[in-house]
């Protein structure tokens, strides 16, 4: 009768000896063994060990095959095999989403390097900024951090936004941001968000250095959406949207795509 040593099972089965000694040592499968100890796998237990990859393949853990293994039959199996069935299928939207948000994301990067230091009318899309800024997390009670935790699993779908007046030394916010499309597609919280509604605006993509919302930096986009022939409306308040970062010359960039309010 045809034997097979441990390792070269491992190699024809895509096992690891780790795996069969665990086996073993669960009780599951004995390999024969020489007097100097060498394991030797017979044709009906490769029947068997295929059977433990079968189950490994559709991603059952090691301790779970030794379960069924152990004492299981055919209707627990079936249930088993269907639990799993949903938990892959959950897994598989869950990675179509990202896929979808990681898309999303590169055209986004793109067309931000493509509108650099370009100024264009439009209307600033609706967003709803989350509540829970993001200079005071320390403080931040249980349902709050639930929301933080969901928006920030939904990045790159969901985004960081950066809002203030457009006065000398007015304070700068920072939250994280979503549209009510990705709210949908993600099941985030919106209740613990604040929405800004759609309105006017001219539009720039900058990279600014290190950080996006100091008064030069306020000052320097005024002047340039001011040169362009627009009027900001001083009652209402700038946003930035984070795009992605960039390292030139040993220096940190953050390209930003900045809302102006326009009269």
């Amino acid at each position: 009768m045809t034997q097979y040593k441990i390792g070269e099972i491992a190699r024809l089965l895509g096992l690891t000896t780790q795996a069969l000694r665990f086996y073993e040592k669960e009780g599951v499968i004995t390999p024969e063994k020489s007097d100097s100890g060498t394991r030797y796998y017979t044709i009906g237990q490769i029947v068997q060990l295929l059977s433990f990859k079968k189950y490994r393949q559709v991603d059952f853990s090691v301790q779970e095959v030794v379960d069924h293994f152990r004492e299981d039959d055919l209707q627990t199996l079936s249930e088993r095999l269907s639990a799993q069935s949903a938990s892959l299928s959950a897994q598989a939207e869950m990675l179509a989403r990202k896929a979808q948000a990681v898309q999303d994301y590169a055209c986004l990067v793109r067309d931000t390097q493509e509108e650099k230091e370009r100024i264009a009318l439009c209307t600033r899309p609706p967003l709803y900024l989350l509540r829970v800024p993001l200079d005071r997390l320390g403080e931040i009670h249980a349902a709050e951090r639930r929301a933080l935790t969901a928006f920030i699993e939904a990045m790159p779908a969901t985004g960081i936004a950066f809002t203030r007046r457009q006065e000398s030394g007015a304070h700068t916010c920072l939250r994280l941001c979503t549209s009510e499309e990705v709210a949908r597609r993600w099941s985030l919280p919106l209740h613990m968000t604040q929405p800004l509604p759609p309105t006017r605006c001219a539009c720039i993509c900058r990279s600014f250095e290190t950080y996006a919302w100091d008064d030069a930096s306020v000052d320097d986009v005024l002047g340039r959406i001011r040169a362009a022939g627009c009027s900001p409306d001083p009652a209402q308040e700038l946003l930035g949207l984070h795009i992605a970062s960039e390292t030139r010359g040993g220096t940190v960039y953050l390209s930003t795509r900045v809302y102006v309010p326009i009269l």
